[in-house]
């Protein structure tokens, strides 16, 4: 084996190839499963990983015996908390202000005190920062209390008198306190409860339970992350969900809330780890057996390279057991010492990977199944060594004696390509037609490649004698020559496979890689939106819009986005700022510039400012009758406007009664609008069962003794609707008149032509072309005025508004959606912060796409397209082994024909050619197929390889071939390929002197 250096190297890296393959399956499940449960836990909240029970008038003692056995060993200490509903009074004040008394575990340590002592005993108590900013509370004041109870249930409530000792601050850095004190509440109206403030932390003995109605009990466990590895999380899963169960059965008076989220973590986990099992055994299984077919291709190029050995040993008595025994003395330990190498090296290449791939810390284990790998490659390795062996002993002495193998079983190994072929072929096209799909899906590069190699082994033949031919009659010898030594060389059919399927699966990794990203980088953009997303806490849109437009008057880089979510099934309504929208919000897989996004701006009219406190005018009816039921009560009759006033806020004024037949009526009325108001609307009701028909004019109308002029009818709407019609019109002076015609008391508002109705609209799904819709607090009409394919940061029947269209109707209650500001600048970001911030509006962090992003990377699927680099990887690698190996066994006879042309007077530089034209056109040629297969692999498969461990409810996959990508992978593997060849080529080249002639001869 001295002798052959270079072969030996190529059988013992083969070997530790083989085996590191076949223990890295088992080692990167493992490092999967671990890191899907490192970085589940990571990226879930405090409360989520923690388990808290939460109980009325109940000692902390009886929560914490509910806890089972089973879970004590994976929870730290638990955390008791009392809380008490209380109304406190703001000093020299009548405000009242609701807030909590709240004693919590480790209270002292945890919060920062600014001002004061910390309370530690009975009657103190610590208020925040934010709420001495907001209501003036001093160190020293003392402040009654009373509970804030139904009062019909609890007549006599508890009251009391505490003693502000301190003011506090949660600290910056620790925001994974589940038992924090409720802030980010002082000066906010809370709905259903009036004016709140923040929690007012005490000590425990203040919440004595007998002398409080309702007293909340608390008590928390939280994991201990440092016990808890995939195993345990797997097991507490069911256990929590049980105590659950176990806590809904008890009786309404011992009910016992539970709050912990273990149970999903607990199945997320689960779940991704059987989805990413089946995909990374197909993967490391496809690399297996391309590199135990390699092995088995070099051992048997090894024992043919030891043919007249062979035959020598057998011609002086040795036998075929003595040859055996030289064979397996030989390659055995060489094969052997790869597999010791490989189990060595296995966990180093390991923790190289976890620590590109894997987002989170993973310990490094040696499962079972590595073990049995270790094992399992072993056997395999000694069987195919023997099986090489066995193949060589069993030929005959004369046919040993020959330079190459006769080919006597030609026949049967033709009938084996064949069948190979085809089969590789029948799989490839049931993958084409959807009948082979999800994880074995990942075997069509490997099966395309294999056929088309194969295919390409059968033409080469033909093809080269037929080139060589053509060069020959053209006068070019040395290309002729080079060009039919690929023929001649068994070696170069096994080198124009590996490549063909070398390349087909790298291109085809890389394909699946780039393409993943990008489908997740879609997502990620599709789930938040923009870049950055604020979330704000605000019952007005007024505030948010105004923020909006102080931080950002040009409308370049913020919007506000508020989201209507309705009771029924359909999707959200999300309004948004229409001309800022389209340049912040993301729009994967579409372009927003295909979008009349002007369509659904508020509409381009000044609106009819009134300012005043007095409105007067005549009131004359034009054959207006009243009929009906009701048609004596011609009293009931009034008109009235709607206002919008200075903070956005609508309110209906009524201005008088009005007159019937031809009749006339001087009216004067007041008006909220000191500081000015918008004229909305113009209103009219009639009483119950009246119906009304005719005409009336609104003449000289003044405010505050100035003339006043509604406009001309075409600022107006006209309103129609089940309950009747109200149509703009003018007499002969121009002054505004209605056309009535009603059915009931209260038809519809007549609007300014600056209020939107309907409000226009764009959708995702099919709509009538007027249809009704939740948008901020109110069922709206809305108009169809234009289709997006999805909407960003929504889920899918989403439609899409303008809020100043909104805040122009007077919509402006959003205490109840969802709402927050977009951005793609974060410079601009922290401007609207602090101007919400400066409006009394309570803001929460910023979620960036790039967090959004890394929570989709941590997944099995993102990690398991990871590992299909690393197996295109090694299939390069197996290939340039491949060649290696090709060379080590046959450079010999290819120095000596080259040595032998070189006695015939051919030069250096024409031998160098003509063995460098030996083997490049094969690594051309098939590294041009093999990445053409990847493609084409890339182009059936991919729509079937799961992109995401849980699928996000918007598709934006996207499946087009990224063409610069593949390019460089294509490009980089087939110039490594290239390089190899050519510097094997110069190798042999040199090894090529006229004294190589004496050793044959």
């Amino acid at each position: 084996m001295r002798h052959r250096r270079l072969q030996a190297l190529s059988i013992l890296a083969l070997a530790a190839l083989l085996t590191t393959s076949l223990c890295l399956g088992p080692l990167y499940q493992r490092s999967m499963e671990q890191a899907l449960a490192g970085s589940v836990l990571k990226g879930a909240s405090a409360d989520q990983k923690a388990i808290r029970l939460t109980a009325t008038n109940q000692s902390p003692t009886n929560l914490e015996e509910e806890l089972p056995a089973a879970l004590q060993p994976y929870v730290l200490a638990p955390e008791a908390s009392l809380a008490a509903p209380v109304d406190v009074k703001v000093p020299h004040e009548t405000t009242v202000l609701a807030t909590r008394l709240y004693a919590v575990h480790d209270a002292c340590t945890r919060l920062k005190i600014v001002a004061g002592a910390c309370s530690t005993e009975a009657g103190q108590v610590m208020v925040s920062s934010a709420d001495v900013r907001v209501n003036g509370w001093t160190v020293g004041t003392r402040v009654k209390y009373s509970e804030r109870l139904d009062p019909t249930l609890y007549p006599e409530a508890n009251t009391g008198t505490v003693e502000i000792v301190g003011v506090y601050a949660l600290p910056s850095d620790d925001d994974d306190w589940p038992d924090a004190p409720l802030t980010g509440r002082a000066g906010v109206d809370l709905q259903d409860i009036g004016l709140g403030t923040d929690d007012w932390v005490t000590d425990p003995a203040t919440l004595p339970q007998p002398s409080f109605h309702v007293l909340s009990t608390s008590v928390l466990w939280r994991l201990d992350e440092d016990a808890v590895g995939v195993d345990e999380l797997v097991r507490l899963g069911p256990v929590v969900e049980g105590l659950h169960q176990q806590l809904l059965e008890l009786p309404g008076e011992s009910r016992i809330q539970m709050v912990s989220d273990l149970a999903g973590l607990s199945d997320r986990v689960a779940t991704g780890s059987d989805q990413g099992r089946t995909t990374v055994v197909v993967l490391v299984a496809q690399l297996l057996v391309l590199v135990a077919v390699v092995l088995w291709m070099v051992l048997v190029a090894a024992t043919d390279d030891r043919r007249p050995e062979l035959a020598l040993a057998r011609l002086r008595g040795r036998g075929r057991r003595g040859a055996a025994g030289y064979l397996l003395s030989e390659l055995l330990p060489l094969t052997l010492g790869g597999v010791a190498i490989g189990i060595l090296v296995a966990p180093l290449v390991m923790t190289l990977v976890a620590e590109v791939v894997f987002p989170v810390d993973v310990p490094l284990e040696l499962p079972n199944g590595f073990l049995l790998a270790a094992l399992g490659s072993g056997v395999a390795a000694v069987l195919v060594v023997l099986a090489a062996a066995r193949r060589a002993v069993v030929e005959p002495v004369d046919s040993l004696l020959r330079g190459v193998r006769a080919r006597s079983t030609g026949a049967t190994a033709g009938a084996a390509e064949v069948t190979l072929i085809v089969f590789s072929l029948t799989a490839v096209l049931a993958l084409a037609t959807g009948k082979l799909e999800g994880p074995l899906a990942t075997l069509a590069p490997t099966l395309l490649a294999v056929a088309a190699g194969l295919l390409l082994g059968r033409a080469l033949g033909p093809v080269t004698r037929g080139v060589s031919g053509r060069l020959l009659r053209t006068g070019r010898a040395v290309a002729a020559a080079g060009i039919a030594n690929t023929a001649r060389r068994p070696a170069a059919r096994r080198v124009l496979v590996m490549v063909v399927v070398a390349l087909s699966l790298f291109v085809f990794c890389v394909d699946a890689l780039v393409t993943g990203q990008h489908n997740r980088q879609n997502a990620a953009e599709q789930q938040l939106g923009a870049p950055y997303a604020l979330g704000v806490r605000s019952s007005t849109l007024t505030d948010v819009v105004a923020a909006v437009a102080a931080a950002d008057p040009d409308r370049e880089h913020l919007t506000p986005v508020v989201t209507t979510t309705s009771s029924t099934r359909v999707g959200p309504t999300v309004s948004v700022d229409s001309r800022a929208f389209p340049k912040v919000a993301y729009f994967p897989l579409s372009s927003p510039d295909a979008v009349d996004w002007s369509a659904i701006a508020a509409p381009r009219v000044d609106p009819l400012q009134l300012t005043g406190t007095t409105i007067t005018g005549t009131l004359v009816a034009n054959q207006l009758s009243l009929t009906g039921p009701a048609r004596d009560r011609e009293d009931d009759l009034r008109i009235g406007l709607q206002l919008l006033k200075p903070d956005d806020t609508t309110e209906q004024v009524e201005l008088s009664q009005f007159p019937t037949g031809n009749a006339t009526l001087a009216f004067t009325a007041a008006v909220p609008c000191a500081d000015g108001c918008i004229v909305a609307g113009i209103s009219v009701t009639a009483p119950p069962s009246g119906q009304l028909q005719g005409t009336l004019v609104v003449q000289e109308p003044a405010v505050d003794g100035a003339p006043f002029s509604f406009g001309p009818p075409t600022s107006w709407r006209r309103a129609t609707g089940s309950g009747g019609s109200v149509v703009p019109a003018a007499d002969p002076s121009g002054n505004l008149a209605m056309n009535i015609s009603t059915s009931v008391s209260t038809p519809p508002v007549m609007l300014n032509a600056w209020v939107p109705e309907p409000l226009p609209a764009l959708v995702t799904t099919p709509e009538d072309r007027i249809f009704s819709a939740s948008a901020v607090d109110d069922t709206v009409d809305m108009q169809v005025v234009g289709t997006l394919p999805r909407v960003p940061g929504s889920p899918p029947g989403s439609r899409v508004v303008d809020t100043e269209s909104l805040v122009r109707r007077g919509d402006t209650n959003i205490s109840s959606d969802n709402v927050e500001v977009w951005s793609d600048d974060r410079a601009a970001l922290d401007v609207v912060r602090s101007e919400l911030q400066k409006r009394g509006v309570a803001v929460d962090d910023v979620t960036t796409v790039g967090e959004v992003r890394a929570d989709l990377d941590a997944s099995p699927a993102a990690w398991s397209l990871a590992l299909s680099v690393l197996v295109g990887g090694a299939a390069v690698l197996v290939a340039m082994l491949v060649m290696i190996v090709a060379t080590a066994t046959t450079w010999r006879a290819r120095a000596t024909d080259l040595a032998a042309l070189r006695m015939a007077g051919l030069p250096g530089r024409s031998l160098r050619r003509m063995e460098l034209l030996g083997q490049l056109p094969v690594v051309l040629v098939g590294g041009v197929v093999g990445a053409g297969c990847g493609v084409v692999a890339g182009v059936l498969t991919l729509p079937g390889v799961r992109q995401f461990t849980d699928p996000p409810a918007v598709d934006t996959t996207d499946f087009a071939t990224p063409w610069p990508a593949v390019a460089v992978a294509a490009v980089a593997a087939l110039a490594v390929l290239s390089a190899l060849a050519v510097a094997t080529a110069r190798w042999t080249a040199r090894r090529a002197p006229l004294t190589r002639i004496r050793e044959v001869v």
